[in-house]
Order: structure tokens, then C-alpha cells, then sequence
């Protein structure tokens, strides 16, 4: 029997992917075309082998799921690389394709490795003042310009784009050499794959494979805290790796030194190339992200629902990816067809109306009125003085845009004013606070000059 096209199904397919797993959901699902169905099995091709290689192992269970709600009776689902022929049955009754190997070099047996999502490079990663280090040295690593700073270790917290970073390093490097032999893998993959080798006893099949590559990246390194047998493997292979000229990139949520139970001769190897940290991006590249995020997915967000979104989250950018799938259920619920409008947003999120900032209010803004105000300058706000004429004003600056722009974070405001820190902006803050409350003119200038603000926002 010949595969049937059918671009039905996979249109229902695609439908309900994105009504049920929106935060999966991306805008090139719509160029995904139907193959065939053959033998039980909906054949899908993707744009690319990138693509396909990165639907095969991030986004099976759910497409079979959608596709079983859509033809009502139990369906599998495989992806097709543009080059791949259409499935023709064997002797014995199954289907070969025949695939090209992986790029990604495969340890033991078979493709082992982080698939390579084709949304995280470079061009997709807003960069703002708070990664822009980070961002350059992940650059030059994936353009083969920066072998001095081997290895490379990126750290921060949770949900700022470190992976991204990893998969964008990828992505370059491919592109320009795609005979590079490149492993990516989160470190609880090395440990699990040491262990499996460990009992299998083919530590030598795993070390030639590791030991050979040309660019090593490691996700999520702390993950070796406390696991001995792990380290000393993992050590070995950075330096075996690091001597003959070869590249590592690993990232952490900590500074080598800070993480807990990591053996001094690790924590020395990290510290001996470029260590670099990715701090929460700012407001204004929030808004980016969402809004980009958005574009990714197919989804016409409202630039006042993308601030309300930012305006929310000022750590992890994962939070903001939550609410924008919470915004989208939301919609899809309501009907296919239904707009997301800043209202929905707001009812979605639980968001009263008099907390949305004002979209055209930022930090700079406040300090040139504030500097007006008081018949100062910007740049002695952010001055280091201390004599009462730029103290006062600064304070009053600190006071307010933690007052009207509650989407940003006490350091967001603390770099904006010469750098400050948080405990700092704090006590500017209280500072103020309780100086209204016993000096009347004061009072009346911060009212006046929030007035003049919101006036011009």
C-alpha cells in the first residue's frame, strides 16, 4: 500500500500541539508538510535535518498524542529530513529510511547528546548589559576566535540563558566548520553514561569517544557536586581534552568556587580560563525576549501585554515563557480564534489594572526629571559625591523609579544610579519613605514631580 498525503491530519496535528503544549509550539510548525501515513505511522518532513533531528527528540509523545485526537485511533508518528525518501515497506515488512550521521560525535552506541534546538543561536538571544560579556565570549568561542579562553564557564541562576548560549555556540560552529566533531551534554548525561560504561566495562569505547572531540560543552557542571568517581572521570577528560588544544564550555548555577563538594583541582581548571556570569536581563530586554518568544510561537502579543508579562518577572526568563503559555491556554480556551488583549493578560495572570507600568516610563527618564527638578545633572546622580545638593536628589530618583517601575529590580535601578547595589537602593528608598512622612515640602515634591512623570508617560 503507497503512503497516502494527507494535509488534513497534520493540520488538525499542528492544531492541537499548539492548543495543549503552546509553550512547545513554534511559529515553523506551520511549514511542517504530511509525508504520508503508512503502516499505522503519520510520516512528517521538516525544513531541515536540524529540525527534524530536534522534533525527533523533544517533540514525539506529544505530536502522537495530537496526532491519535486527530484520526480517533492509535497512530506513531516519525520526522523526515528534506533529503529523506518517502518510507517504502522491506522485505519483512518495516520501513527504512536511510539518515546521515549525527555532527554531534556519538559516544557509545548511538546518537547521545542535546538535540540542538534550531530557535536558540545567536541572532535569537537578546543580549542585554547584564549578559553582554557572557554573550561576546560565547561568540568568539563559537567563531573559533577565542581558543585563549578554554575553558570558557558560564554561571548564573536558573532560567537566564546559559543553555542558550550552549546551543548557539553549536549552531555557529556547524555552520562554519561542519565536520566539527562537537559534544553537548547535560553533566547528568556524562554521569549516567560513566555509570552505564562503568558497568557495561567499556570505559575505553566512552573515553575514546569523549577524548576526541573537538568542542566539549557541558550543561549544568554542580551537578557533579558530591559525585567522586564522576569528578575524577570528568577531570581526566579535561585534561586530556584541555592539553592537546582542544575547546570546553561548561555552565553552573555558581561560581567554581561556590559550588558545593567540587574538588579544588576542578575548581582550579574552571578558574583557569575566562569565568563569566549572566545576571537577570533588564526590563527593556524583557519585553524583547517576550516579544521575540512570541514571534517564535505564532502568537500576536500586544506590546502592552508583553510589558505586563515583563513587568512581572525580573529573575528567570523561564517565568516569563510560563506566562506567555498561561496567556496562550487562556486564549485557546476561550475559542480558536480569540485575540490575546492586554485584558485577557491581565485576567489571566491576576494582574489589577493600576499595577501595568507605563510603557513609556523608564529609568532614564525619571533621573533627567528628577535632575531637572532640583537643577542638577544625570552624572552627578550617578556621581560618587556625597554632599547633601546630590544626595537629596538622588535618593528622591532611587525613591521613585522603585515606586513607578515596579518591574525593576533593585540592582536594575542600583546600575542606572552609578552602579549601586541593592541594599543600597534599599536604603535610598527608606530613606525617603520616612522623610515624607515628617517633611511636608518634601512630600510635595515627590508628589509634584510623580505627577510630571506620569504626565509625560
Amino acid at each position: 500500500m503507497a503512503p497516502t498525503p494527507d494535509r488534513r491530519i497534520l493540520k488538525d496535528v499542528v492544531a492541537h500541539v499548539r492548543d495543549e503544549n503552546p509553550g512547545l509550539c513554534r511559529k515553523w510548525f506551520s511549514e511542517l508538510e504530511c509525508a504520508g501515513v503508512f503502516a499505522g505511522t503519520l510520516y512528517i518532513r521538516a525544513a531541515s535535518d536540524l529540525h527534524r533531528r530536534y522534533l525527533q527528540a523533544e517533540c514525539v509523545e506529544v505530536f502522537q498524542s495530537a496526532a491519535m485526537q486527530a484520526v480517533g485511533h492509535l497512530v506513531s508518528v516519525e520526522f523526515l529530513a528534506p533529503e529523506d525518501p518517502v518510507p517504502a515497506a522491506s522485505h519483512n515488512g518495516s520501513v527504512n529510511i536511510a539518515r546521515e550521521p549525527a555532527p554531534i560525535v556519538p559516544p557509545l552506541d548511538g546518537h547521545v547528546g542535546v538535540a540542538l534546538n534550531p530557535d536558540l543561536t545567536f541572532d535569537t538571544f537578546v543580549d542585554s548589559p547584564s549578559s553582554e560579556l557572557a554573550y561576546a565570549a560565547a561568540q568568539a568561542v563559537g567563531a573559533r576566535t577565542a581558543r585563549r579562553y578554554s575553558p570558557l564557564f558560564i554561571h548564573g541562576a536558573t532560567g537566564l540563558g546559559k543553555t542558550h548560549l550552549l546551543h548557539a555556540i553549536c549552531h555557529e560552529r556547524l555552520r562554519q566548520d561542519p565536520a566539527s566533531r562537537i559534544l553537548f551534554l547535560h553533566c547528568r548525561e556524562f554521569i549516567d553514561r560513566f555509570m552505564d560504561a562503568l558497568r557495561q566495562q567499556a570505559l575505553d569505547r566512552l573515553r575514546a569517544a569523549y577524548r576526541s572531540v573537538d568542542l566539549l560543552l557541558i550543561d549544568d557542571v554542580h551537578s557533579l557536586s558530591q559525585m567522586g568517581q564522576s569528578q575524577e572521570e570528568f577531570f581526566n577528560t579535561f585534561n586530556t581534552l584541555h592539553e592537546a588544544g582542544r575547546e570546553i564550555v561548561v555552565t553552573a548555577d555558581s561560581a567554581p568556587d561556590q559550588i558545593p563538594d567540587l574538588e579544588a583541582r576542578l575548581v582550579s581548571r574552571f578558574t583557569g580560563g575566562l569565568k563569566v556570569e549572566v545576571l537577570p536581563p533588564l526590563y527593556e530586554a524583557r519585553v524583547r525576549i517576550v516579544r521575540d518568544e512570541a514571534a517564535r510561537r505564532g502568537v500576536d502579543l500586544p506590546d502592552e501585554a508583553a510589558a505586563l508579562i515583563a513587568a512581572r518577572n525580573t529573575q528567570n526568563v523561564r517565568q516569563l515563557f510560563g506566562d506567555l503559555s498561561a496567556i496562550m491556554n487562556r486564549a485557546s480556551k476561550d475559542g480558536p480564534n480569540t485575540p490575546i488583549t492586554l485584558e485577557l493578560a491581565r485576567e489571566t495572570l491576576g494582574v489589577a489594572q493600576n499595577d501595568v507600568p507605563g510603557l513609556r516610563t523608564t529609568i532614564p527618564d525619571i533621573l533627567q526629571a528628577v535632575a531637572d527638578f532640583y537643577n542638577v545633572s544625570v552624572a552627578e546622580i550617578q556621581s560618587p559625591r556625597r554632599t547633601r545638593s546630590i544626595t537629596r536628589p538622588r535618593h528622591v530618583g532611587v525613591y521613585l523609579c522603585r515606586r513607578l517601575l515596579p518591574q525593576h529590580s533593585l540592582q536594575e535601578i542600583g546600575g542606572y544610579v552609578g552602579g549601586r547595589d541593592h541594599s543600597t537602593v534599599l536604603y535610598a528608598c527608606r530613606i525617603i519613605e520616612d522623610g515624607r512622612t515628617r517633611d511636608s515640602e518634601l512630600d510635595a515634591d515627590l508628589t509634584a514631580l510623580e505627577r510630571s512623570i506620569r504626565r509625560r508617560s
